[in-house]
């Protein structure tokens, strides 16, 4: 946590992405911002206890807590991909802590869905038990493969590898299968609408996503501004942070 402006701005992070990614665009808006950076449960060092489930209603649970102890809303919350469901359904079930909604790289849940089997086309990560232990013992191997295919600032590449591997060697968790499992399932959550002034980004050289319906993120927020930025990836808050960060204080100061 960072900052001291009037709104605070929360950003969950992408994993296998860690927190320290997110020095630089902490930077530019930390003068106009508090700004928080946060890992979902499961993910870095938001080490589980064994009997957590990834139910999405009961980790969107655990992070609306989070927001409450924070004590420091309502909040922008800027979460991206799955992570942003989880935004959306806080918002609805806990207004008062939510001001702004933006979404990342996060089409309808449908769409998600089938670019989730396309992460996963054997099925593996799909598997209670098999798709925790392959994950364990491969994401050392499996975190550069995606990076190469989600990173659209290529000069970046090697630095979103290095970063999220050093994490690895610190004991950093990423249980993406029980994730695959319990939060994004295939039978969609019923998510409402979008009440609050709403925001969708898209990197639009995210190969991961070249097939997806971008379009389909109106579904949540269909009243909300579009910002797509041509020469970023699956991240574009950090491929490319002064865009991003110039974005976001448009939207919020400029245009409120």
């Amino acid at each position: 946590m960072s900052g001291s402006g009037p709104k605070t701005l929360v950003l969950a992070t992408d994993p296998p992405v860690v927190v320290e990614q997110y020095d630089k665009i902490i930077e530019l808006l930390k003068n106009d911002f508090r700004v928080v950076v946060f890992e979902i449960p499961g993910f870095g060092f938001s080490m589980p206890f064994s009997p957590f489930r990834f139910d999405f209603t009961k980790l969107n649970e655990v992070v609306a807590k989070f927001l409450q102890q924070l004590d420091f809303g309502p909040y922008i919350l800027a979460f991206p991909c799955v992570a942003a469901y989880g935004a959306i359904d806080i918002a609805a079930r806990f207004p008062h802590l939510v001001s702004h909604v933006v979404l990342i790289q996060a089409p309808s849940w449908m769409e998600e869905i089938k670019w989730k089997h396309g992460r996963d086309k054997t099925g593996l990560l799909s598997k209670p038990i098999v798709g925790q232990v392959v994950l364990q013992v491969l994401k050392r191997k499996r975190a550069p493969l995606w990076f190469d295919a989600a990173v659209g600032n290529r000069s970046m590449l090697a630095d979103f590898v290095e970063t999220t591997d050093h994490a690895f060697s610190g004991g950093a968790s990423f249980c993406l299968a029980s994730a695959f499992q319990r939060y994004l399932t295939d039978t969609p959550q019923p998510l409402p609408a979008v009440k609050q002034p709403s925001l969708i980004i898209w990197g639009e050289a995210d190969k991961s996503h070249r097939h997806t319906d971008k379009t389909s993120s109106k579904i949540y927020c269909p009243t909300a501004e579009e910002v797509l930025l041509a020469h970023a990836g699956h991240f574009p808050e950090l491929e490319q942070p002064e865009l991003f960060a110039q974005k976001i204080k448009q939207w919020i100061y400029v245009r409120a």
